[in-house]
């Protein structure tokens, strides 16, 4: 029975281990968890969703990532798996809620650090439609130089976005313009933010103007 749960248990999820992901804080990771990303969006069996595992470690990525529809991504803890920006990442954002032009569900991340490296013009991430099982849980997002998080778009109703139990912490070489920020959303739909358990704050020497 254990062997066959542990088997179900593999198969259900991803591993990023599995497409090549080092987390060795050296190696640049940025195609390989693409890949295991990628894998994540795949329909089975008439189903779609599926968990991207991160392992204990530090990645380096020098382009943006998109979390995308119904791919859950989840470290070890908010200290244990780290997502590092090169010093010469390319795109203004770390990650990227992007679903076209429309609506987006189930993809969080959780139990992870975004660390933005204090690299100019670099924020963490950019929501264009997260809705119901978006969001974050147990994350840090440290060294931004813009914004911690933005949400902007929807492409939907009314939703429900949550943020908790999460350390949103500006950079400490310059300063960063807010922690999170909501732009219009929709004409025709509610958004509804949901913040709880978490602290926003800006560097001793460069609080944040907002």
């Amino acid at each position: 029975f254990m062997a066959e749960a542990k088997e179900r248990f593999l198969d259900q999820n991803i591993w990023a281990k599995d497409y090549g992901c080092v987390f060795d804080n050296t190696t640049d990771d940025t195609t390989e968890l693409a890949a295991a990303i990628t894998e994540g969006t795949a329909t089975v069996n008439g189903a779609q969703g599926s968990t991207v595992h991160l392992p204990r470690g530090t990645a380096i990525l020098s382009a943006t990532q998109n979390i995308s529809n119904r791919v859950h991504i989840k470290g070890e803890n908010k200290r244990g798996s780290v997502l590092k920006a090169a010093t010469g990442h390319a795109g203004p954002y770390m990650f990227t809620a992007v679903n076209g032009t429309s609506s987006m569900f189930d993809n969080a991340l959780e139990d992870l650090t975004v660390n933005c490296n204090n690299v100019a013009g670099l924020g963490g991430i950019l929501s264009d439609a997260w809705q119901e099982g978006g969001g974050m849980k147990g994350v840090l997002v440290q060294n931004f130089r813009t914004y911690g998080v933005r949400f902007q778009n929807g492409y939907g109703g009314a939703a429900l976005c949550k943020i908790t139990d999460c350390e949103i912490f500006a950079s400490t070489a310059a300063a960063a313009t807010a922690g999170i920020r909501v732009d219009q959303i929709s004409f025709v739909g509610n958004f509804m933010l949901y913040v709880e358990h978490s602290t926003i704050a800006g560097a001793s020497s460069f609080p944040m103007a907002k």
